[in-house]
């Protein structure tokens, strides 16, 4: 007796694979195995004569493999009674449109259970009812039912990287997944693998959080998948939040020539102390999961110990990104390099809120220009001694809130660099509200002996800022300001105090202050 293997591999002009009341089932068959077959939507299809019979029988056959097959929506779309009295083993994986195995009545007695992955090592197995059709049911509903999702969350899910490393779905697998967050997922190096970006081209929010494992959010280095990928690598995302990631060291391992987010508005990165750039190092390409680095030569192990790299390089294009949060970032020291294709790449800024960045030693280069931002927030960031150079304080036209606190070595907020020219008046049209709160170094807003206009300064609070004696040593113009108040919230029966401008409204209350022995003055200008 011959047993049989049938094997269909790469077969993309057929919707079906037997013809079984043409040529019909061999009797011998043992295996059989249908992979990447495009065009195929059934294995088994009536396509001759009215039967004579509804009853098809695989007496011999133990194994049936079908992968990749994308188009496939049934064993057998007909109503047959189908009997596999010798069936063991059921390998279905990269069926995305697979529903059911068969309308009639169907007969396994010994299978009991069905293969979901490729993998040997951690494989995944259903089994649902004690029935076939229960099972592939269910693994639709499971796995291809995300198809119509518009938001996921994955949260204390311990079998993510079993489910979505190393599956190559179909492109319409997360089709209209359009907001997705990953919430402590553990035993994961990162939080989407290779084989999901081109699973992603609708995703619009992106949110990671509270993963104490996770290294990088998105792992390129897969499937070669930086080499295979062409275009943005999220081509409609909005906003990306990376939130309480202790391991974190990037968000991707981007080895090409720039990786752009073109709809980015919204970039949040908060609690990831081991994050030092948003992705790998332009000099060492970087590897994980266990596979050995490139060696190093002398050039780039020099390059390496000498060069800051900053979290954002001339890799990172963000043209419509407004929004950016940075806090706990304890390894950082430069955000930005310093170059003009840098700042083009984060021209539309709006809104600007820094914290915790202990080693931070610049807020941006010298030469930036930042006309669109409206907000800057930066608190504890001891590093830095001084906020902004002259230049780049000339180019924000259109800022209305500064707020400056708990930097413990600022002693300026603007500072004239060594050869900067300063024009004589410097005017910042659309301040409204500036606060420069706990600030144990600062002697002055600054130093420099060039004119300071703020037409539209409303508000000025001045706290625990002991050094303070000076606004600035220029001509200083405030219309709007018109009293000072020595409390921290403006009091209806506050008469308040005004010495005609704000420069000797500081120090006289700053002498006052000394002079009772309050080492931090407390002080508010309206």
């Amino acid at each position: 007796m011959i047993f049989l293997l049938f094997y269909f591999f790469n077969i993309h002009t057929h919707a079906h694979t037997f013809a079984y009341f043409q040529v019909g089932i061999p009797s011998s068959l043992v295996n059989l195995n249908v992979s990447r077959c495009d065009k195929i939507e059934e294995i088994i299809r009536h396509v001759g004569e009215e039967a004579k019979e509804n009853r098809i029988a695989f007496s011999k056959l133990k194994v049936l493999i079908l992968d990749y097959l994308p188009t496939l929506t049934s064993f057998c779309l007909e109503n047959y009674t189908l009997e596999f009295p010798s069936l063991e083993r059921v390998s279905m994986t990269h069926c995305p449109n697979m529903k059911t195995f068969s309308h009639g009545i169907l007969s396994t007695p010994k299978l009991h259970k069905v293969q979901v992955t490729e993998k040997e090592e951690g494989e995944l197995h259903h089994w649902e009812g004690n029935k076939l059709n229960s099972t592939i049911q269910k693994c639709y509903e499971e796995m291809i039912g995300f198809r119509d999702m518009e938001y996921l969350q994955l949260s204390y899910f311990p079998h993510l990287k079993e489910i979505w490393h190393g599956q190559a779905l179909p492109v319409s697998f997360f089709n209209n997944l359009a907001r997705l967050v990953v919430d402590d997922c553990t035993n994961m190096s990162s939080a989407i693998p290779a084989n999901l970006l081109r699973c992603l081209n609708n995703l619009q929010w992106l949110e990671v959080r509270n993963c104490d494992s996770i290294e990088e959010v998105l792992h390129l280095e897969e499937q070669n998948a930086d080499k295979e990928h062409r275009g943005p690598l999220f081509p409609k995302l909005y906003g990306l939040r990376l939130i309480d990631l202790p391991k974190l060291k990037r968000f991707c391992n981007f080895t090409g020539n720039i990786i752009e987010l073109p709809e980015l508005q919204h970039l949040t990165i908060q609690n990831c102390p081991d994050m030092e750039t948003f992705i790998s190092n332009s000099v060492v390409h970087v590897t994980t999961d266990n596979k050995e680095p490139q060696k190093l030569t002398s050039e780039e192990n020099f390059l390496l110990a000498h060069q800051v790299q900053p979290l954002f390089d001339e890799k990172v294009s963000f043209p419509r990104l407004r929004w950016l949060e940075l806090s706990g970032l304890h390894k950082v020291q430069h955000l930005w390099k310093e170059n003009d294709e840098s700042n083009k790449a984060f021209a539309n800024l709006e809104s600007l809120e820094i914290s915790e960045c202990s080693k931070l030693q610049k807020l941006v280069p010298p030469s930036w220009h930042l006309e669109n931002l409206e907000a800057l927030e930066v608190s504890k960031c001891h590093g830095l001694i001084n906020l902004l150079t002259f230049s780049t304080s000339e180019s924000l036209v259109n800022l209305g809130r500064m707020m400056i606190a708990d930097c413990k070595m600022i002693e300026q907020i603007i500072q004239l660099q060594v050869g900067e020219e300063a024009k004589d008046c410097n005017v910042f049209k659309e301040l409204r509200y500036l606060e420069l709160y706990c600030l144990p170094s600062l002697t002055s807003f600054c130093l420099g002996n060039y004119a300071l206009e703020f037409p539209s300064l409303k508000q000025v609070v001045v706290r625990q800022c002991p050094k303070m004696k000076i606004f600035s040593q220029g001509v200083l113009d405030t219309p709007m300001l018109n009293k000072v108040n020595v409390t921290e919230e403006e009091k209806d029966d506050d008469e308040g105090c005004w010495e005609g401008n704000l420069n000797d409204t500081i120090k006289k209350l700053f002498n006052e202050m000394n002079s009772k022995g309050k080492i931090e003055p407390t002080l508010q200008v309206q």
